[in-house]
């Protein structure tokens, strides 16, 4: 059993916003947290700063009753995601503005003791301007995570 209130000061005129309220019981929560939609540990795995190209953060409300799938992949295991973003262009935009992107990652993480994650990762990507005008990029990234 726990409980968990998380509160930060980015509301309205930075007054105190609640974020996280939630009690839990085995398998059922009760209250504001993560939407089953965009649950945080359900993420994939990856190194680059800027995080993936579209994700839902929301959180809500909720009575929740959650069962696992099963036992995580341990020592080893990979990710893999595709995103495409799209925007509706205004006639008022300049004609470099962005109009599309797509992105894609896949990596391979590797714990050989329980603290330590080595990751190679590779992502693409493309980007389209309002004026048709597109262009692509790819790189390999390769870190280490160690948690004390």
């Amino acid at each position: 059993m726990r409980a968990f209130i998380e509160g930060d000061f980015a509301g309205d005129s930075n007054t105190l916003r609640l974020r996280h309220a939630y009690g839990q019981w085995r398998r059922a929560l009760f209250g504001q947290t993560w939407s089953t939609f965009s649950d945080p540990e359900a993420e994939p795995d990856g190194i680059d700063f800027e995080g993936l190209n579209a994700i839902v953060l929301f959180r809500q409300p909720q009575i929740r009753w959650s069962l696992p799938v099963g036992e995580r992949s341990e020592r080893l295991r990979s990710s893999a995601s595709f995103g495409i973003v799209g925007i509706k262009n205004l006639d008022i935009q300049p004609d470099d503005a962005l109009h599309l992107t797509r992105r894609s990652t896949i990596n391979f993480m590797w714990s050989p003791i329980p603290r330590l994650d080595l990751v190679t990762e590779f992502l693409w990507g493309r980007r389209e301007n309002k004026d048709g005008q597109h262009g692509t990029a790819a790189q390999t990234q390769i870190g280490s995570t160690f948690r004390f």
